[in-house]
């Protein structure tokens, strides 16, 4: 008897042991320098609640020996995630931690091979008002729309027209998800992200998994692409509490909100959770970064002391410290990493150096414009919407935002788009990609500071905005807001020989060849602009900058993926008997292949710009190597390395579907399938609808609102469409179902 009862606790505590026993589900034996990588653990132990009374973390093993701690979440059915992101290369180890019990896995680091991931965005050591990657490449932020998956007023909002993105998750996301692809193939890297506490439950200690697994969908997409996040965790027009007025826009002071973070002296212990979840599931992401509070002033509380207790804290439980900063003016420079300044509704389209006034004569702006070193990015830019002023003059002004962020010396612009996101990219977003093919081909972007000295005998009507690096690297903003325009004026110039340019900013082309101008001694040089409308901008660099060698001088050799293609781009300041450039491609490490050639210009003191395109056969690292060729058979050889991500040829969304009311196609596109012709069919094979369109590059989206070519609606019943590549060769590319249900 005595022997069965020592049986039978044997069995029980095996059983309990089995019982609460916790096992490393997915655990990956590999990944790459930068990349996220994810470990799940299981268990089924019962918890109160299992966000807050398990205890799950893990130390991660550097291979040089430093080591990092990842806190767990919890994310349903009994599984916890533990988030991490390697920045060395090499054999790590991995300690898990749950509860009581422990285990390790190891999993090695290779090389990263993706092109748009660098490592977490930080501050330029170099240069404190601007950003760069962990891996040292710079960031100018080139941010589009801002996103927010749920109503962050409850389910009776009343400004449900004024956005018309509030849409249902499942379908917010998939346009999400296009929007990023779209606007990272015109070069766009950001955007904002209202989470502003709208995850956490209202019991303040669980977290609402649906919108976090919709929030992991877009944040990975946007790391795929190359596309950083700014995280909005506060807002005065976040969650509310529950039985608060919904429709009222505005609270009236803190109390209004659930947590009122603004007062620390009330739901600490439930900010505290809500923060350390955020922390612990997105901070190994490479491409989030956090805003503490948006407008923080807004309520007649100060942002001051909220700021000191949840900055620190963040920092203290963030192993990578990643960047933080708020807005607006009174906390964004407040003890934090970067200010980003709110611009919306603060001018009118026609006055376009509002920024220049801003950061000069405004009290919310003057005092703190760089007053600590911080990077500075723009919020929020928009003119006034009035009658008064047409589409294209509010675009142009956009335009002009763009242009002086950069030679006010800003780190960027974080959104310049309240549209609805089913409606972009539009051409405000072509004007945006048209200044980002500027910035990517400076040679040190960070490197330059607004200086608007050295500047005199400015033709009547004419503005001028400046950045430069010293004299080794300037762009100037002229305006005058008038078409046929020609603008004089003198230029400081140090002792040195110079390549110059224009540059036309509404069509993201240079005007002309580039020229050169030597300077004997400091002096002031006239320039005489070409005949421009409204705007254009001069672009400087000093011939030896970047590492030039002779006979054939190189400088701005870049390599970016553009849609299906990979676009090689490089200049020289002069040539000598130059016959041309080969150009190969490897994949990985495999051997280089020609693939083509570009003649070059002979002999020649006058800069020549020289661009090649490449579809490479599939995804992969590649190295391609240009090779230049002398007359007398002397070579030069550049190589440039760019990882390629093979895009979808052709993807069409036909949403909603059945489909009430309004009708919308939308589709992505590369180059190669325009002219378009888009035909609508009835059940019976009958056209009720054609149209044709010269598609732009990238995503395109077209709306049918249920009406024949004559104007009449059509009966309820299933249609069909037929998209065709109308061009030299047609042929039909996609094809599908609508149902219109009446």
């Amino acid at each position: 008897m005595k022997q069965l009862s020592i049986l039978l606790a044997y069995s029980i505590l095996f059983l309990v042991g089995r019982l609460y026993a916790a096992s490393l589900t997915q655990a990956p034996t590999s990944g790459e320098k930068y990349h996220l990588v994810e470990f799940h653990l299981e268990s089924d132990q019962s918890f109160a609640n299992p966000f807050t009374d398990a205890d799950v973390y893990a130390d991660f093993t550097s291979p040089s020996g430093s080591v990092f701690r990842a806190g767990g979440y919890y994310d349903g059915a009994g599984v916890w995630g533990i988030r991490f992101m390697p920045n060395q290369t090499g054999a790590w180890k991995m300690q898990w931690h749950f509860q009581a019990e422990s285990g390790s896995v190891s999993f090695s680091c290779s090389h990263n091979s993706a092109a748009d991931i660098h490592g977490h965005i930080y501050v330029d050591p170099d240069h404190p008002r601007k950003l760069r990657y962990e891996d040292g490449t710079p960031l100018f932020w080139h941010g589009g729309k801002y996103l927010s998956i749920e109503k962050p007023f409850g389910t009776d909002d009343l400004q449900e027209l004024s956005y018309p993105e509030r849409l249902p998750t499942a379908d917010y996301v998939t346009y999400t998800k296009q929007y990023l692809r779209a606007g990272a193939d015109k070069g766009l890297n950001g955007v904002l992200f209202k989470i502003q506490v709208l995850p956490l439950n209202y019991d303040g200690f669980s977290m609402n998994l649906e919108f976090l697994q919709a929030l992991d969908e877009i944040t990975s997409e946007a790391m795929q692409q190359g596309v950083n996040i700014q995280m909005t965790l506060f807002d005065p027009w976040g969650k509310r509490k529950q039985n608060v007025d919904w429709a009222q826009d505005t609270p009236d002071n803190a109390d209004w909100l659930f947590l009122e973070p603004w007062n620390v002296d009330t739901y600490q212990e439930e900010t505290r959770f809500y923060l350390q979840y955020i922390v612990n599931r997105y901070a190994a992401f490479p491409n989030v970064t956090w805003e503490l509070f948006n407008e923080a002033e807004k309520l007649d509380v100060s942002g001051n002391e909220p700021t000191d207790v949840y900055r620190d804290f963040i920092r203290s439980i963030d192993p990578y410290k990643v960047l933080i900063g708020s807005s607006e003016m009174y906390t964004s420079w407040y003890g934090q990493d970067a200010a980003y300044a709110h611009m919306k509704y603060k001018c009118w389209p026609d006055d376009w150096d509002f920024m220049y006034w801003a950061v000069n004569n405004d009290r919310r702006y003057q005092p703190y414009y760089f007053k600590n070193d911080l990077p500075y990015i723009w919020n929020e830019i928009g003119p006034w919407e009035s009658e008064e002023y047409s589409e294209a003059q509010r675009q142009d002004w956009f335009r002009a935002q763009f242009w002086n962020a950069l030679t006010l010396g800003s780190a960027g612009i974080s959104e310049d788009h309240w549209t609805d996101i089913r409606e972009v990219p539009d051409h405000i977003t072509d004007y945006h990609e048209y200044f980002i093919r500027f910035v990517d081909g400076l040679v040190d972007v960070n490197a330059l500071e607004s200086n608007d000295e050295w500047l005199r005998n400015i033709s009547s009507g004419a503005t001028i905005h400046k950045c430069q690096n010293d004299w080794r690297e300037m762009a100037l903003y002229i305006h005058t807001q008038q078409d046929n325009s020609q603008t004089t004026f003198d230029l400081f110039l140090k002792a040195g020989r110079y390549s110059y340019q224009y540059y036309d900013p509404k069509t993201g082309r240079w005007i002309d060849e580039a020229h050169i101008r030597e300077a004997s001694t400091d002096k002031y040089k006239t320039f005489t602009t070409p005949a421009y409308d409204q705007d254009i901008v001069l672009y400087l660099v000093e011939e030896g900058f970047g590492g030039i060698t002779t006979p054939v001088e190189w400088y701005a050799l870049s390599a970016v993926q553009r849609g299906e293609d990979i676009l090689l781009q490089w200049m020289t300041a002069s040539e000598t008997h130059n016959l041309g450039f080969e150009i190969s491609r490897r994949r990985d490490s495999e051997d280089f292949v020609v693939i083509g050639w570009v003649a070059g210009s002979g002999t020649t003191a006058q800069p020549q710009r020289y661009d090649f395109h490449d579809r490479p056969p599939t995804d992969g690292l590649y190295t391609f190597k240009i090779k230049q060729i002398d007359a007398d058979g002397a070579v030069q050889i550049k190589t440039i390395n760019v990882a390629y991500k093979k895009k979808a040829a052709l993807t069409v969304l036909v949403s909603p579907n059945p489909v009430y009311g309004d009708r919308a196609l939308e589709f992505q596109l590369p180059p190669s399938f325009h002219p378009l012709e888009l035909s609508i069919f009835n059940s019976i094979g009958q056209l009720v609808y054609q149209q044709s369109f010269s598609a732009s590059y990238g995503l395109q989206t077209w709306r049918w609102d249920g009406r024949d070519n004559s104007g009449n609606r059509v009966a309820g019943g299933v249609y069909f469409y037929h998209l065709k590549n109308n061009g030299a060769s047609a042929r039909l590319v996609s094809q599908g179902q609508i149902v219109i249900a009446k």
